[in-house]
C-alpha cells in the first residue's frame, strides 16, 4: 500500500502536467499527508 501510495505521489505532477491543468499544490500537499501516514 505504502510503494502504491508514493508512486501516485511521484506520478501526481505528471498527470497533471500531461492535463495540462495548474498544478494544484494543495492537492499534492494533502496526498503527501497520505502517503506520510500509510508509511507510519
Amino acid at each position: 500500500m505504502f510503494e502504491y501510495c508514493v508512486g501516485l505521489f511521484l506520478l501526481y505532477p505528471v498527470i497533471g502536467i500531461i492535463h495540462a491543468q495548474q498544478y494544484d499544490f494543495e492537492s499534492h500537499r494533502v496526498l503527501l499527508k497520505m502517503v506520510i501516514s500509510a508509511k507510519s
